[in-house]
């Protein structure tokens, strides 16, 4: 991609094009965004990961989905969360997957691959892990889940939830 690329000039006084570094890079290289719009976890400081965890799912999750963890059997599984079903939301997803594949949940931090928010609008769990921003009247759970900065970006923090009776 252009937008990854720069140029450079060697000790003879010539120019050249590099492409940026997407993963474990060197020290000098520019650092390029993934595929997915993030840095690369390689490039992170030793003792600083990613709060993510990599689970099975129960099913398809689509790329910006909030996920509810649960017990299948004993394992720990994913599945959309979902206001409608008491399913709150634990994490999120930054990229597709087919179940029973495993996906990455992101458990807090910056959901970029949303669609449809309002900026500045308090958002709140819905139903097969989206967002709505009109407080769920006939859900059997309300979960606040942030103030959207884009629309299609939120940062998501966990918090507690209120079970409807």
């Amino acid at each position: 991609m252009a937008g990854n690329k720069y140029l450079a000039v060697n000790t003879n006084g010539e120019t050249y094009e590099v492409v940026a570094s997407q993963s474990g890079g060197s020290a000098g290289n520019i650092i390029a965004l993934n595929s997915g719009g993030t840095l690369d976890s390689s490039y992170l400081p030793p003792g600083v990961e990613l709060e993510t965890i990599s689970v099975p799912t129960s099913e398809n999750l689509t790329a910006g989905n909030f996920v509810n963890l649960y017990s299948a059997t004993g394992t720990l599984t994913g599945r959309k969360a979902d206001n409608s079903n008491s399913r709150n939301a634990h994490g999120f997803v930054l990229a597709g997957t087919t179940s029973p594949a495993a996906a990455t949940v992101y458990v807090k931090g910056e959901n970029n691959q949303c669609t449809g928010l309002t900026v500045g609008t308090r958002s709140f769990l819905g139903i097969a892990g989206g967002v709505v921003t009109v407080v769920p009247g006939a859900a059997t759970l309300l979960q606040y889940l942030g103030i959207p900065d884009s629309t299609t970006s939120i940062y998501f923090l966990p918090r507690e939830y209120i079970v409807r009776a």
